[in-house]
């Protein structure tokens, strides 16, 4: 499920249904400033210092550049580059967001994306416990069934077995249990 977000389908889909998406992506996408073809991360290695500018989220500060035109397949959107105010130019640490709604500024962006960290962690807890780690999704259709049955999965585990336990104590319970028999 890494970087549904870049599928073209899932995008338009979500545009029918007049929503935008936010996420995290890989530095190697490919972006095209000034019509040549180039990683995130070279573009980013490109670029003078001039060219950023910080932004403040939750007490935290960024060095961030806005590159707003054509990712992938999609014909535009936004991609913040971005790294912490203490590393910066460290590729280590740079960070690409992506962001479908061209008319948000980049610190509603990255306070957006801040709150899709619990959502985040809950789908590396799924692709760690439940076998999701190398399952692709391409087709908006089976996107919207993949998350259906990842939640009613992540329900059943937490709360549907008499007992309220976080998601991986209780994939660990349920495993045990079963390794009883």
């Amino acid at each position: 499920m890494d970087s549904w977000y870049t599928n073209p389908a899932i995008l338009e889909e979500c545009e029918k249904k007049d929503c935008h998406l936010i996420g995290a992506t890989k530095t190697n996408r490919t972006l095209y400033p000034n019509g040549q073809r180039t990683s995130a991360m070279d573009y980013a290695c490109s670029l003078s210092p001039s060219h950023f500018h910080l932004v403040t989220v939750k007490g935290r500060t960024y060095w961030v550049h806005r590159y707003e035109g054509p990712l992938n397949k999609i014909h535009n959107a936004v991609v913040l580059l971005s790294y912490p105010k203490e590393a910066f130019g460290n590729p280590k640490a740079l960070r690409i967001f992506l962001c479908s709604d061209l008319s948000l500024d980049d610190r509603t962006i990255l306070e957006y994306y801040s709150h899709r960290w619990k959502i985040e962690m809950m789908f590396r807890s799924q692709k760690r416990y439940m076998g999701f780690k190398s399952f692709m999704v391409r087709a908006a259709k089976a996107f919207d069934r993949l998350l259906t049955i990842l939640c009613l999965a992540q329900f059943f585990f937490t709360c549907g077995l008499d007992s309220y336990l976080p998601f991986e104590a209780s994939i660990r319970s349920c495993r045990a249990s079963l390794c009883t028999f």
